[in-house]
């Protein structure tokens, strides 16, 4: 498994997984570019407020 600092690319044979900060980098993607988005043990950590702006910016990111 190859580990990475944060906002960095890592290539699992046929796809890529991205370690992003969910509060500053999920803003700086377009829509619809993204078949899944994956947040373990981390948005109960965040206020209210932050965590629907982080949940509504990966909804935006998601492909319909």
């Amino acid at each position: 498994m190859n580990t990475k600092e944060s906002s960095s690319e890592i290539t699992h044979g046929n796809y890529e997984t991205f370690v992003l900060d969910a509060c500053t980098d999920l803003q700086q993607i377009p829509d619809e570019q993204y078949d899944i988005v994956y947040a373990h043990l981390s948005l109960h950590y965040f206020s209210l407020d932050t965590t629907i702006d982080i949940l509504n910016n990966a909804y935006r990111i998601l492909r319909k």
